[in-house]
């Protein structure tokens, strides 16, 4: 009833079938390192959060971009790579920050940037500012495109 020839097509559109389902689950797990071009997340994988322009390391990059590196008690850097408003994305207490910049640097209370603000600036970069009460456990840091003194 069948012949020969359906059974080799209906073997080839299982494979098909299968080899396509491979590739897409590859893909899939190739993407997950993936992130915007102003993206980047290395170093240690506790840090899962992908945020774009945020990297976690060790340190920031010579020549990375980065903005402003904010340094955290157990030796992670969350480098600041863009201007914009971020999550913090390494654990508090945060110790202290080093702006690479001269934009103006905030630090808000809440994920929403509402509550207390606090500006940081420098003229001569790169300036280390100890951070202290309230500033170490911020709800988002933003990199303003102002750079003018707070």
């Amino acid at each position: 009833m069948f012949g020969r020839s359906w059974m080799l097509s209906r073997v080839s559109l299982r494979m098909a079938g299968t080899l396509a389902g491979a590739l897409m689950f590859v893909a899939g797990l190739s993407g997950l390192g993936a992130t915007p071009a102003a993206a980047q997340v290395t170093g240690s994988p506790a840090a899962a959060t992908v945020v774009p322009g945020v990297s976690t390391d060790a340190n920031c990059a010579a020549g990375s971009g980065t903005l402003v590196g904010v340094h955290d008690a157990q030796g992670k850097v969350e480098c600041l790579l863009t201007t914009g408003t971020f999550p913090v994305v390494i654990p508090p207490p945060l110790t202290y920050m080093v702006l690479h910049s001269t934009n103006r640097v905030w630090l808000h209370q809440n994920l929403d940037s509402s509550g207390w603000a606090d500006c940081f600036h420098t003229s001569s970069p790169p300036t280390r500012r100890d951070l202290h009460g309230r500033d170490t456990d911020p709800g988002n840091i933003q990199v303003s495109s102002n750079t003018a003194a707070c």
